[in-house]
């Protein structure tokens, strides 16, 4: 295989399994409150009583009033929130998120390089690229 091809395809799985890795988020399985939510500031993941999910970087409190913060096209834009709406707030469990990735960082390669020895036997490769 051309060499060039091989570092091009090299380089996309690495750039995808960055994307991953930084995606890992893990959230507590009990529902908090606004209040509680506002002092932490964790993400937090918000069940609507019309099941909808929608995942906020914190929940802030001002003006007596609660809001969830996002980040839509590079500015950080404040969504009202009303109790009344909220069926559950899952707060982000920071050290589970760290494990998970650690996880996927570890079990993934792993997870390829036993993937290549069933490919590999002891006559030779499968050859798996063009």
């Amino acid at each position: 295989m051309n060499l060039n091809l091989f570092s091009k395809k090299l380089s996309l799985f690495f750039l995808t399994f960055l994307i991953l890795l930084q995606s890992c988020q893990v959230y507590d399985k009990g529902s908090v409150s606004l209040e509680e939510a506002s002092k932490t500031e964790l993400r937090a993941k918000i069940s609507t009583v019309d099941v909808a999910k929608i995942k906020y970087k914190k929940i802030v409190f001002e003006n007596q009033e609660y809001f969830g913060l996002k980040k839509k096209n590079g500015n950080w834009v404040k969504f009202p929130l009303r109790q009344q709406n909220i069926e559950t707030l899952r707060l982000q469990n920071k050290k589970k998120s760290t494990w998970a990735t650690v996880g996927l960082a570890l079990g993934f390669p792993i997870f390829l390089i036993l993937l290549a020895a069933l490919y590999c036997g002891t006559e030779g490769c499968i050859k798996l690229w063009d």
